[in-house]
């Protein structure tokens, strides 16, 4: 996420409880300001269907679609009132320049172009339809907008499929088989208890869901010659794991999606299931999260890995977080810029601790010309609570089961 991307949404937020132009009344009502809250939750990244959320207010998919849309209406009415401290007016205003700065032949591939460059973590069906209903002035330009975003996706993905098929080939090539297969191995995290998964009938093993094939991401099937089936995936990484499972002669059988685990989560039920199971031609199987260096540093990811960990440790299984080639410990050999962690550690510690939120980190960053790479690297190696979106950093990470069985090296420093 750009710092543009930030901003708008924090304005988008802020502009959901805020007041009209020289009254003290609301733009939206309480209700209203709380159904786009759950619609949009950007901080979980996480963005339920209309008929979801109308469960959860005892109203029909078809109403909260009205509420929706003519909450949007007013938020975009406001922000058309000219007011440099309205929160809406600083959403529309700072949208319509980003969109109009943006590269396109058209208003509608500036718009996809504009949330490409700037939010591209959030599902692009969401965030396309919703800054075209907050700056298009007709419903066609919308329903125009979407088409015109379906056909890119579709061509988009066909694109980086491609792409990354080829970048894989080349990897490949770069690296011996046994090498790949030695090195998934040392990355494996073994537990106590070890289980030989002797009598297994491979036909039996099914996926515990189905992935998301309307995902803004790489989403398909892959024909397995290994596992004699169709293996779900839906994004690069998973594709190109899938890819090297099949040429690893130890890995004797795979499958995605194996199981859901139950868990709590603010003492409420969720699940969580991991990506993949493969089994190795000694009886053995591994559990395997695919994740990017990114993801992996962020604290929810953390969570969940610690509820694999227990289940991992329970069942008898081998566990693997790795974006495919590396696993979080690559970040703990890089080398850092000893200024910029020890500004960022000094900044934390002011008060006894305190949070650090984008733009803070964002003039750090660029005044030690640090790559985002080597922040990573600091976070980890001073075991920092980094949050991605929106972007919280603190020192109290408590994902201490994390931390002592995925990460080899331990790193105490603290600069004054």
């Amino acid at each position: 996420m750009t710092l543009i991307g930030q901003n708008i949404v924090d304005y988008f937020i802020k502009s959901l409880d805020s007041k009209r132009l020289k009254t003290n009344k609301r733009i939206l009502t309480e209700r209203d300001s709380l159904i786009l809250k759950r619609y949009y939750d950007f901080e979980e990244n996480h963005f339920p269907t209309l008929e979801e959320i109308g469960q959860n207010f005892d109203v029909s998919r078809e109403r909260i679609r009205q509420l929706h849309n003519r909450s949007l209406k007013k938020l975009k009415y406001a922000g058309k009132q000219i007011d440099s401290n309205s929160s809406s007016f600083k959403l529309i205003s700072t949208l319509n320049e980003g969109v109009e700065s943006s590269s396109g032949e058209n208003k509608y591939l500036k718009l996809i172009n504009f949330w490409h460059e700037n939010l591209p973590e959030f599902p692009g069906e969401k965030m396309v339809k919703l800054f075209s209903k907050l700056i298009h002035s007709k419903k066609n330009e919308v329903t125009e907008n979407y088409a015109v975003f379906k056909k890119w996706k579709k061509e988009r993905i066909k694109k980086e499929k491609q792409e990354q098929l080829k970048k894989y080939r080349e990897e490949k090539n770069k690296l011996k088989i046994d090498e790949l297969q030695n090195s998934i191995l040392n990355d494996i995290v073994w537990f106590e208890k070890r289980k030989k998964w002797k009598k297994v009938n491979y036909s039996e093993l099914k996926p515990k869901r189905k992935v998301n094939n309307n995902s803004d991401f790489i989403c398909g099937v892959f024909e397995s010659k290994k596992c004699q089936r169709e293996i779900q995936y839906e994004s690069g990484l998973e594709l190109s794991f899938i890819l090297l499972l099949e040429s690893l002669p130890i890995v004797k059988y795979y499958f995605e999606q194996p199981v859901k685990i139950e868990y709590q989560k603010n003492n409420k039920a969720a699940n969580y299931t991991p990506d993949f199971a493969i089994f190795l031609d000694n009886n053995e199987a591994v559990i395997v999260e695919i994740k990017d260096l990114n993801g992996m540093t962020d604290m929810r990811v953390q969570s969940k890995i610690e509820v694999l960990i227990e289940y991992c440790k329970n069942h008898g299984f081998g566990l693997l977080l790795t974006n495919g080639f590396k696993t979080i410990n690559y970040l703990t050999t890089k080398s850092c810029n000893v200024e910029f962690e020890r500004k960022i550690l000094k900044k934390l510690n002011e008060n006894g601790g305190r949070t650090m939120f984008f733009n803070e980190f964002k003039e750090i960053q660029n005044k030690y010309n640090v790559q985002w790479i080597d922040f990573l690297s600091t976070v980890i190696k001073n075991d920092l609570a980094l949050y991605h979106f929106p972007f919280k950093l603190t020192l109290k990470n408590s994902n201490i089961q994390f931390r002592k069985t995925m990460i080899k090296t331990t790193y105490n420093k603290s600069y004054m």
